[in-house]
């Protein structure tokens, strides 16, 4: 697949960020010539960059575009995802920035655009969704999100270039942030702490970061425009994935469960169509019990820093 990409050169933003970095971390195995740009300083022995510290915004992202001439870009970095800022009004400066970033990549000739979408731009009940259900947001970021795409997607087609809206619904592994649902789950039951949660009857999907890194190599191939859904085929409920952390670890569930109510933007049911991915001859490569068995030894061994 490698050979598609041997003249290319792929910006890429939110390089420290999670699926930016799993993305770069591809990108280096395959020998893809790219450049990473980042929000925020990183002291350079922490860069995932072996070759260039990463570049800051917003001194610096458009000399660096200017200067590396890109031919494809991927827009990965994004302020604000977690539960606690999806509905504040800061969300839009993220469209601003991927509006200006794309403007000056178009100017200076990129052939393709790669922008990361989310799940939480459809309804809470996403049972069989495919990529051209209508758009129901359910918090600011959904509503920033698509609207996003509508700006990136009217500019590109006024270059007639190619563009991508990675739709990405739940990834995780080894370098998933650690106040995200399933690493609060695997410290709360080795720890056998009473974490208190919902009831646990939403149905999720997990990707694992590395296939979602193939998928975004995928999209990023020749001739590939529109929505594609990122998911895994497989769904399921979370109070499965809950017992098989449990079993891992070799405890009892611990957790205070049905004690937390849904929050407005729950999503209830993530059970996506990812056929039109699967045309591309992508296919998941690590088996959920293989990846949630790696993560559960990583996050188990790792020493808590009061």
């Amino acid at each position: 697949m490698t050979e598609q990409f041997s003249s290319d050169r792929v910006i890429v933003t939110g390089s420290n960020g999670y699926i930016g970095a799993s993305l770069v971390r591809e990108l280096k195995r395959s020998n893809i010539e790219f450049l990473g740009l980042s929000r925020f300083k990183v002291p350079s022995s922490k860069s995932i960059h072996s070759e260039k510290p990463p570049t800051v915004v917003p001194s610096h992202w458009f000399d660096s575009i200017s200067q590396f001439k890109p031919t494809k870009l991927v827009l990965c970095d994004w302020q604000g995802v977690t539960a606690q800022k999806r509905d504040e009004r800061d969300q839009y400066e993220n469209i601003l920035r991927w509006s200006s970033i794309t403007q000056r990549a178009l100017e200076f000739g990129v052939e393709k655009i790669v922008a990361l979408g989310s799940q939480a731009e459809l309804s809470s009940i996403q049972d069989g969704v495919t990529e051209s259900e209508v758009p129901k947001p359910r918090s600011e970021y959904g509503f920033a999100k698509m609207e996003a795409y509508e700006k990136l997607k009217a500019m590109i087609e006024s270059y007639s270039k190619e563009f991508v809206w990675a739709r990405i619904f739940s990834i995780y592994g080894d370098n998933m942030s650690r106040d995200l649902f399933l690493t609060k789950i695997i410290r709360a039951i080795n720890n056998q702490e009473k974490l208190s949660t919902t009831s646990l009857t939403q149905i999720w999907n997990y990707l694992h970061e590395d296939d979602c890194a193939r998928a975004l190599l995928f999209l990023l191939g020749s001739g590939i425009s529109g929505t594609y859904h990122v998911a895994s085929r497989r769904s399921l409920p979370l109070i499965d994935l809950v017992r098989l952390v449990a079993m891992y670890l070799g405890k009892p569930v611990s957790l205070d469960i049905g004690s937390v109510p849904f929050r407005r933007d729950d999503t209830l049911v993530m059970r996506p169509n990812i056929d039109k991915l699967s045309t591309l001859g992508w296919k998941e490569l690590i088996p959920l019990e293989s990846g949630i068995k790696q993560l559960v030894n990583v996050i188990s061994g790792e020493k808590v820093v009061n």
